[in-house]
């Protein structure tokens, strides 16, 4: 098996990471190790330094992802390391020593751990100028802010609702959109978040939970004919979004902070034409070619100090996992959470 520098590895390694264990009717962290073999072909080891804890990990753990968790796998949809092997193929030797940014295969062990195995096609190069906290959260947000706004950009809209416009993709959304020449209408949970989300380029801020939100939201929508809905919340949210649009609007729907239940009018979508349509990163990073992919990411790495920058509020080791899930919980608007493994 070819290591890095040439050196021979030698196999079985331990992996540490933390797996789901099941309590009850739901899945919970707790320490595991297991037994590494050498990646297959067009597979490599990546030795881990950082992971970011994301939306979408804590829906995979309660079961409503794309695919089932199950007992003992190791979650962590997101993160970045170093590679130290690799398997059979050209491909994987090119990567051999690489800085990367990486995410898993589909339904095997993630990144909350200290080695993982992936693809190639799952792996980005890190530019030199970026760190492996930078990289760790590099994938997910940036990426699916930057296709994002490519889909709007397909629509006709010059003004773009944003439902869930804190937090790090949300303020992303709200960055990018205001450089690329959009009017930007956001949407928060609180007004302690108004100001921070005019500051990152809204021009008009909405918070749901005041009186009269649905009759706002819907004058706001037409007299800006904004055409083009952004929607992280789904539930509730996405509900009053069809009601409050002029005809003729979509609704890109990419999250599901507010619970995945809804209550839609099928006249809304007949006679207001109203298209409600959803977002998956998965299906961009498994259909687009290399070269596409590799551009997309040069032009994503690039604006990961500038637009679509993503704030850190605090740093844990991988071994205080549970602090740091419990910290981003609580602070979830004000910044990423990231892992350590060293």
């Amino acid at each position: 098996m070819l290591g890095l520098f040439g050196k021979k590895l030698q196999f079985p390694l331990v992996n540490k990471g933390f797996g789901l264990k099941r309590e009850g009717d739901r899945f919970v962290l707790a320490p595991v190790e297991k037994t590494l073999e050498p990646p297959e072909k067009n597979q490599v080891l990546v030795k881990m330094h950082a992971a970011s804890i994301n939306p979408s990990d804590l829906v995979f753990m309660r079961g409503s992802y794309g695919f089932a968790p199950r007992e003992g796998v190791i979650p962590g949809l997101e993160g970045s390391g170093e590679i130290i092997a690799c398997g059979k193929g050209l491909a994987p030797r090119l990567f051999l020593g690489r800085r990367v940014a990486c995410t898993p295969l589909v339904g095997e062990d993630g990144t909350f751990a200290s080695h993982m195995i992936t693809s190639v096609g799952n792996l980005v190069p890190l530019l030199p100028s970026l760190s492996y906290e930078e990289g760790a959260s590099l994938i997910v947000n940036p990426l699916s802010a930057w296709l994002l706004l490519s889909k709007v950009r397909e629509l006709n809209s010059h003004t773009i609702l944003v439902t869930v416009s804190t937090g790090a993709l949300g303020t992303m959304l709200v960055r990018l959109g205001k450089s690329l020449g959009y009017t930007i209408i956001g949407v928060v949970q609180k007004n302690e978040h108004v100001q921070g989300v005019k500051s990152a380029g809204a021009s008009e801020v909405l918070v749901k939970n005041d009186p009269g939100f649905l009759n706002n939201l819907r004058e706001m929508c037409h007299r800006y004919q904004t055409r083009v809905a952004l929607d992280g919340a789904a539930g509730e949210t996405t509900s009053l979004v069809v009601k409050a649009m002029p005809k003729g609007s979509t609704i890109i729907l990419y999250g599901s902070l507010g619970g995945n239940a809804m209550e839609l009018d099928a006249s809304d979508f007949i006679f207001s034409d109203i298209s409600l349509v959803g977002f998956w990163l998965y299906h961009f990073t498994r259909s687009a070619s290399r070269m596409n992919m590799a551009k997309t990411f040069y032009t994503v790495q690039k604006k990961v100090k500038k637009e679509l920058a993503t704030p850190v509020f605090a740093t844990y080791p991988l071994h205080s996992i549970n602090e740091a899930i419990a910290c981003y919980l609580e602070n979830r608007t004000q910044g990423k959470v990231i892992l350590t493994m060293e």
